[in-house]
């Protein structure tokens, strides 16, 4: 693995005035290190809780940024998010307290404590507190409505509140940016209600090539494989139209031959020609010119990369040096302050409540009291902070913010020279087409010339086998930069396939242990190309027989071999204690495979993670062997805090299977 990459733990979930949970209007719950069971019934709210969980996460994104790649570059496309009412769909319209809905998710990335409140009626990110190491801050930044959010240019969306808590996420995971952490929590982390398999998605092999590509190896390497396979395909493209061109005099050729061209007077076509000529000479010097201003774009585009990775890292590493400095100096720095008095004082600012007895303010008092920030809010004498990091801090916060400035304008510089050679390509196209276009009518016009003249051997026929001799050139030296490039392609290609083979070994002991828990057979990992369009990727081999496809497995089977290959890719990647959240998991399952399947999430917990579960109320002995067979184990009751149907309230079954459930976690607890 290139870099170690952090996955968030999650510590508590608070859930207030959703009216979908009418009985839960102010809950909380406190993830435990072990199994954590979500029990509900249809309709009743499982999904939701967990699509709540990563809402708190990554907002009501369902995935990152998506890239078309094409030889010109990748055109990106937004994020695809839930319907912006996903939440406000489902609250209960006679509700007074809809508009005050919210989620307060707490969660851990590395030593860094994220705690994350989000409106639920608009999808807003609204507080974020943040603790690393030393007293915990609030992020400061704009609110913004999601949707909007996300039709901003880059440059305007650094003044939001999102922007930023996105940016610290991205730095405390130790991933590129936050499209990378929206990845793992959709794709890695949670296996939702589409039960959607991630070894065997043909429609979206993007995740296999993306962790292979980018999370097991140097991500530049990528970019690297990536511009040589653009410009193997933009040389390919070139010869492709030299080709083209010399079909096309070619085809003239034999017009002349078969005496098909039209009469002209020759004193007209003289006149003719001469303009046809000049023409073809001004276009031809065109076609040199953005020729020329393409290559110093790609060679800019290098520069630019290169620059920006250089950046990215100085900037973290002074960041770095910068926590690490204040959180040492945070004790000397409030030395005559209360610790927790910028907190009182927000909370008296926000909630109108005086933060020393817990009782209301009068509007009077509120305002004499918390107006003054620099007058402490209790015996009203001026605050005076001592502030020793500050020139330890100063020139390197200086530094971080020109280097910043850096990274900022070699972004704005990177995409403004795609778009410029993108606009090349187009012009140098049409350009092309052009002189083809003005090639033939002069060829015509010179043969025409030709029979008026009474020549028998015609003087353009010679001009135009030359011409075809110069394109053959130029085709070739086009097809041998094309193999070139696209040899640096494949060669980047092998390193990356090798040490992707290394990892496979790795992964493959992993995988054998929790796929062959379920299985109760051989199971490993192959990472190989099987002869289709995709490529190289991982299969499972279950039995000595590679699985290339869904179909050749049961449902049941084909669901625990993806749970293996998700909790073998987070044992692989493991650095915390992290999370996987499984919706319904025994659906599918026949009792044969019940016991199985529970060892499958017990050894998950072999490590302190988060195990979570959503499970229909039944009475299958796979939430038997769960609960007898976990440490750790607690449950959330849907049907305690949820809107139930009559029938689920009338039904004597779900209160007794419920009873039972309750009882056998409690006496694990005691």
């Amino acid at each position: 693995m290139s870099h170690p990459i952090y996955l968030p733990t999650l510590k508590s979930i608070q859930i207030r005035d959703f009216s979908l949970y009418p009985d839960g209007l102010d809950f909380k719950y406190d993830f435990v290190k072990g199994v954590n069971l979500i029990i509900g019934g249809n309709g009743i709210g499982k999904t939701t809780f967990v699509n709540l969980i990563k809402y708190g996460l990554i907002g009501l994104y369902k995935k990152d940024f998506a890239y078309l790649r094409t030889y010109k570059g990748r055109k990106i496309e937004n994020r695809i998010q839930l319907p912006e009412d996903y939440f406000f769909s489902r609250m209960d319209p006679a509700f007074p307290k809809n508009e005050n809905a919210l989620v307060m998710l707490t969660f851990q990335l590395n030593e860094t404590t994220f705690k994350v409140k989000r409106q639920l009626r608009s999808i807003i990110l609204e507080e974020v507190l943040v603790r690393d190491g030393g007293e915990p801050y609030s992020l400061k930044g704009e609110t913004i409505l999601q949707s909007k959010y996300e039709r901003l240019e880059e440059e305007q969306k650094k003044k939001y509140l999102q922007y930023k808590y996105e940016a610290e996420v991205a730095k405390a995971a130790n991933v590129y940016n936050f499209d990378d952490f929206i990845f793992f929590v959709n794709e890695i982390l949670t296996f939702d209600e589409s039960h959607r398999t991630i070894l065997w998605d043909e429609e979206d092999n993007s995740i296999q090539e993306r962790l292979s590509s980018k999370y097991f190896n140097d991500p530049d390497m990528d970019n690297r494989r990536e511009q040589a396979r653009r410009q193997s395909m933009y040389y390919d493209s070139l010869s492709r139209h030299n080709s083209e061109d010399i079909r096309a005099i070619t085809n003239v050729i034999k017009q002349i031959e078969a005496n098909k061209a039209t009469d002209r007077n020759v004193k007209t076509s003289l006149g003719d020609i001469q303009k046809l000529k000049n023409q073809i000479a001004k276009q031809k010097k065109k076609l040199v010119s953005i020729y020329s201003e393409r290559e110093k774009l790609v060679n800019q585009q290098r520069v630019h990369h290169e620059e920006r990775n250089r950046t990215s890292l100085a900037h973290d590493d002074i960041q770095n040096r910068i926590h690490q400095i204040e959180s040492k100096s945070a004790k000397l720095l409030w030395t005559q302050l209360n610790p927790k008095y910028d907190l009182y004082l927000e909370s008296g600012r926000r909630n109108q409540i005086c933060p020393m007895c817990n009782q209301d303010l009068l509007e009077n008092q509120a305002a004499k009291v918390l107006s003054n920030g620099r007058e402490c809010f209790l015996c009203h004498q001026e605050i005076r902070k001592i502030d020793p990091t500050k020139d330890e801090t100063i020139q390197l916060q200086k530094e971080l913010d020109s280097l910043a400035r850096i990274r900022q304008n070699t972004e704005l510089q990177i995409l403004k020279s795609e778009k410029q050679v993108e606009k090349l390509d187009k012009e140098y196209s049409d350009v092309n087409e052009t002189i083809f276009e003005l090639a033939q009518q002069l060829r015509t016009i010179e043969h025409s010339l030709n029979r008026e003249t009474g020549k028998k051997d015609s003087f353009e026929l010679q001009a135009m086998m030359n011409e075809i001799r110069k394109l053959d050139q130029k085709k070739e030296e086009n097809e041998a930069r094309s193999r070139e490039e696209e040899e640096l392609a494949n060669s980047i290609s092998n390193k990356m396939d090798e040490e992707n083979s290394k990892i496979t070994r790795e992964l493959s002991q992993i995988f054998a242990t929790f796929a062959g828990q379920f299985l109760r057979m051989d199971a490993s990992l192959t990472y190989d190309d099987f002869g289709d369009e995709r490529g190289r990727r991982f299969v499972p081999v279950i039995n000595g027989r590679a699985r290339l496809t869904e179909d050749e497995l049961s449902e049941s089977q084909r669901f625990f071999v993806d749970h293996s290959y998700r909790m073998s890719l987070l044992h692989f990647f493991y650095q915390k204690p992290t999370f996987f959240m499984c919706e319904t998991p025994d659906s599918s399952l026949d009792i044969s495979y019940e016991r199985n399947a529970a060892e499958v999430f017990l050894r998950f917990l072999t490590r302190p993670n988060v195990l979570i579960i959503t499970s229909n109320i039944n009475n299958s002995e796979f939430l038997d062997h769960i609960i007898s067979k976990s440490t750790r184990i607690a449950f959330i009751n849907l049907f305690e805090i949820g809107k139930r149907s009559a029938i689920q309230s009338d039904s004597d079954a779900i209160k007794q299977i419920l009873a039972r459930i309750k009882r056998r976690i409690d006496a694990k607890a005691n």
